[in-house]
């Protein structure tokens, strides 16, 4: 990344690489040197929270919806009775706990 001491937008490069941070693409060995660099930038700063907030929170919606479409086809959860009487002897057939 640049070196930036004005007030000008962010230049490209320095969005893609912020990008590749945010979403955990960025080669590993340039991880370093793009932190140091928003850590010395509130603006870029401010605008990698944003990003990473934006990334969190499209992995939460597209989870969601391959949870919901998974559900239509098969329940994900197991039902209520059978979670209380216990996973292990009723789709394990086996008994982690014997208690006596």
């Amino acid at each position: 990344m640049t070196s930036r001491t004005d007030h000008k937008p962010p230049a490209a490069a320095e969005l893609a690489e912020l990008s590749a941070l945010a979403d955990g693409t960025l080669d590993p060995s340039r991880r370093g040197s793009v932190e140091a660099h928003i850590a010395a930038s509130p603006e870029l700063s401010a605008l990698y929270e944003r990003e990473r907030r934006v990334v969190a929170a499209y992995a939460f919606v597209v989870t969601w919806l391959i949870l919901k479409a998974l559900n239509r086809f098969e329940q994900v959860r197991v039902p209520d009775d059978l979670e209380l009487r216990g996973l292990d002897s009723e789709m394990g057939e086996e008994e982690a706990y014997v208690l006596t």
